[in-house]
């Protein structure tokens, strides 16, 4: 026995009308971001108008300040350049010890023992010398001598450099150092120094630089005025001198101090 089956019609939910629903949904969509958009623009377009019609009202009331022009004197005093000062007994006046008694001295402050390469820097009496208040090294004239003192020697120097900055704190010198040109000096040094030409000044006997008591200052630079500086560094040497602590003696361009056995 057979039975006969027919197909079923097409409803309004079927293929046609999901299709025709789907196309209302995305012109609806479309629909509502064209109003959107619209909203936007007359949004804007009313800021714009609302701006427009209000910038007088609003300049109006905006205090606009006016440059002013005001002239200001401004005292500028020209810097006058540091000075050079030579050291020599023609421009500092000084007592002059004979070099014969700095030789002597400095032989009992380093208890006799002459300097050679070896021992300068292995004595314990020995220690190196570097720049200090009030003086400087200018190592670039060491050719002929090291960049040391005997332990007392030393304490000495640092005491001079200490008054000298005291002397000239508040004058036209103020700031400036004394340049030591040489200092300890083995006997190599001094046989090749004779040797050299240089040593026009040099002993040709044992130098006091041998024992590592002396040292010689050639010139103070710093200064704005050298009368200043030169009459302040006067006093340290001849304070010093008085006080039995160094002994002096002219060498050409520069004074030779020799430190005494305390």
């Amino acid at each position: 026995m057979t039975r006969n089956l027919k197909k079923s019609p097409r409803t309004k939910f079927g293929r046609l009308s999901r299709k025709r629903t789907f196309r209302r949904a995305l012109v609806y969509g479309i629909l509502g971001l064209i109003v959107l958009f619209s909203l936007f623009a007359i949004y804007k377009a009313g800021s714009y108008v609302y701006m427009f019609l209000t910038y007088d009202e609003v300049q109006e009331g905006v205090e606009v300040n006016e440059p002013i022009d005001v002239d200001v004197e401004v005292d500028v005093k020209p810097t006058k350049p540091k000075e050079v000062c030579s050291c020599t007994n023609h421009s500092i006046k000084f007592q002059r010890n004979h070099y014969d008694r700095h030789r002597e001295q400095a032989k009992r402050l380093n208890n006799g023992i002459l300097l050679t390469d070896s021992k300068i820097k292995s004595l314990s009496t020995m220690v190196e010398v570097d720049d200090d208040d009030g003086f400087t090294i200018d190592r670039h004239k060491l050719t002929h001598s090291h960049a040391y003192l005997n332990r007392e020697a030393y304490k000495v120097l640092i005491a001079m450099g200490n008054a000298y900055s005291e002397k000239v704190e508040g004058t036209k010198a103020e700031g400036s150092v004394f340049h030591i040109s040489s200092l300890s000096r083995t006997l190599e040094q001094q046989k090749k120094l004779l040797k050299s030409g240089h040593g026009r000044n040099a002993t040709r006997k044992i130098s006091a630089h041998s024992y590592g008591a002396s040292f010689d200052i050639w010139k103070i630079e710093g200064a704005e005025n050298c009368h200043v500086a030169r009459k302040a560094f006067e006093t340290v040497l001849k304070d010093f001198q008085k006080q039995g602590k160094i002994l002096l003696c002219p060498e050409g361009n520069c004074i030779h101090v020799t430190v005494k056995k305390s």
